[in-house]
């Protein structure tokens, strides 16, 4: 009697198992694609930040002030550029110097760093001949989905070494 109510037993039991190993892989194969799509969601952010700063740069014709995390310059048209982080975004000021209107462009990049520093350092800035750019993109940790009920972030890092042609042409000039 023994044997047979075992023979009844145990089937529904390895059943169970089983279906709780799969709903358990199921789980952890999405919390792993969400936090794959979020870490290359934030490589492209950190990229993004650091190719839109090379292409504000390009028109540099003198640097005001160079600080670690942001930087004020002029451009070749007469306008006074303002670069820096504020909370998560990339902020970009932009006045014109005659009119003295101005343009505030902030671009959602999830920063949670930014860091600029002229090379050659120890110069005058107005012999800085390149601008290194590191910047790192965190995510929000409330868009992860949390399984275990930790609290995860996704980071990249970007870098970029910006050759400043007009700052060196003016230098050049003097």
């Amino acid at each position: 009697m023994a044997g047979i109510l075992l023979d009844r037993l145990i089937p529904p039991i390895i059943v169970g198992l089983l279906i709780i190993m799969i709903f358990r892989l199921n789980g952890f194969m999405m919390e792993s694609q969400v936090d794959n799509r979020l870490s290359n969601e934030m490589q492209t952010f950190s990229e993004l930040a650091s190719t839109i700063i090379q292409e504000e740069m390009k028109s540099a014709n003198n640097i005001v002030t160079l600080t670690s995390n942001s930087i004020v310059y002029d451009t070749i048209d007469g306008v006074r550029v303002t670069m820096e982080r504020d909370g998560n975004h990339l902020v970009i000021r932009k006045v014109n110097q005659i009119t003295l209107n101005e343009i505030v462009i902030e671009h959602p990049t999830y920063l949670s760093s930014l860091e600029f520093v002229g090379e050659p350092t120890g110069v005058p800035l107005n012999q800085i001949r390149f601008i290194n750019v590191k910047l790192t993109a965190e995510s929000n940790p409330m868009a992860h989905v949390n399984f275990n009920g930790e609290v995860q972030t996704a980071k990249s890092f970007s870098e970029r070494q910006i050759y400043l042609r007009n700052v060196v042409a003016a230098s050049l000039q003097l």
